[in-house]
């Protein structure tokens, strides 16, 4: 269980936050998805020195459980290619971008604590920024061109 003052939920991401995640993604269907350690102790050193705005765990790929940050903080952001962690077996990255069971953290952190996190442990990967809802959700690829990302993901029904 979860104390009212560790529990981060997912509304609180605010435009300038930082981006970051935990492990890398796509390449769940070769079998990462039966080799995960759950990402409970990150998670807790994160909440204890660095409280981050808002969190999810990633069951339904990096876009749309991102996108449901996105929703229920009422912001918009933007991802680098260049800097989400790929997994060796990922096919593709639109792979990265919508498989699911990843079962990584994404979370937010204002610019002080996201400063703070880099300096502290290279375990947690900074992989875009919050920006103002009306700035919509997209990537800059890696040829630098800026493109809409779809909140789409694995779909259970």
């Amino acid at each position: 269980l979860v104390g009212k003052k560790k529990l981060v939920l997912r509304n609180g991401a605010k435009p300038g936050d930082i981006i970051f995640a935990t492990g890398d993604f796509g390449g769940s269907i070769k079998g990462k998805h039966l080799r995960f350690d759950p990402r409970v102790d990150e998670a807790a050193y994160l909440v204890r020195k660095f409280k981050p705005s808002a969190m999810i765990d990633v069951s339904d790929g990096l876009a749309q459980d991102l996108g449901h940050i996105l929703e229920e903080s009422n912001v918009g952001a933007v991802l680098f290619e260049d800097l989400i962690p790929v997994n060796k077996n990922a096919a593709g990255f639109e792979d990265v971008l919508c498989a699911g069971e990843d079962f990584e953290l994404i979370f937010t952190l204002n610019r002080k604590a996201a400063a703070r996190l880099i300096s502290a442990s290279p375990l947690f990967n900074p992989i875009g920024q919050i920006f103002p809802k009306k700035q919509g959700f997209f990537i800059i690829d890696k040829e630098n061109v800026c493109r809409r990302i779809p909140k789409s993901g694995f779909r259970h029904f």
